[in-house]
């Protein structure tokens, strides 16, 4: 018997096969590092908003 793969050369799919896939706890971490990530940078976008304003003083 030989199973049929599914071959790809998408390198997000890869990725996401090899280190996610099947695996609840580092696709919660990702999940976590995602909306971190989006707060973080919404923080420097309010940051640089700010320091724009202050020059247009």
């Amino acid at each position: 018997m030989t199973k049929n793969k599914k071959y790809t050369t998408d390198v997000l799919e890869i990725m996401y096969r090899r280190y996610y896939e099947g695996k609840p706890e580092r696709l919660a971490q990702l999940e976590k590092a995602r909306a971190e990530d989006e707060l973080e940078r919404k923080i420097y976008q309010l940051r640089e908003e700010a320091t724009e304003m202050r020059r247009k003083k």
